[in-house]
């Protein structure tokens, strides 16, 4: 009398085929990881500029985008020098023309937490802050945020001189 399931040889056989797979599939997997975490902290910076465009444009008045080492406070402030966009950002609409958040007077709009999953969040020109009003980026300057994380395509956020926001993907970045 024959009875049924596997023999040890057989199961054997059958996990020696699913780890050759798995070998072969993981690094894939892990590049389409990072690329995936270069896509969503390029995509939060992207989004939040374009927000911070339109409401500007919507509530006919400067708002401003700036890079923030505390963005979570109850009461944020703008970073003046030694820019780190990776440890976050704030938006909001002022009434004067103060380029810091002071709560009292102006109106949070967003708040951009910290980035992570990327080696590099870097700056063009050390540029702190972006203000915006209706239809121009007041900077009167273009400025890159450029993401990396080595061995992958760069991805660049870009506001040109009028206010329009693009996305591009460059060259790989290095070490």
């Amino acid at each position: 009398m024959r009875q049924a399931g596997f023999t040890l040889m057989e199961a054997m056989i059958v996990v020696s085929i699913i780890a050759i797979i798995l070998a072969i599939a993981t690094p894939s997997y892990q590049a389409m990881i990072r690329d995936s975490r270069l896509v969503a902290a390029s995509e939060e910076l992207l989004t939040s500029l374009m927000l911070a465009r339109t409401e500007a444009i919507k509530r006919n008045r400067a708002v401003v985008i700036c890079n923030s080492a505390n963005p979570t406070a109850s009461n944020p402030a703008c970073i003046t020098a030694n820019p780190n966009w990776a440890t976050g950002w704030i938006i909001f609409a002022t009434n004067g023309s103060g380029t810091n958040y002071d709560r009292a007077n102006d109106t949070l709009i967003r708040v951009g937490n910290q980035v992570e999953g990327v080696d590099r969040l870097g700056v063009n020109n050390n540029i702190t802050r972006i203000r915006f009003h209706s239809m121009i980026n007041a900077s009167a300057q273009t400025v890159d945020f450029e993401f990396c994380i080595t061995g992958r395509k760069k991805r660049v956020v870009s506001v040109d001189k009028t206010g329009r926001v693009s996305r591009s993907q460059q060259d790989t970045c290095t070490g």
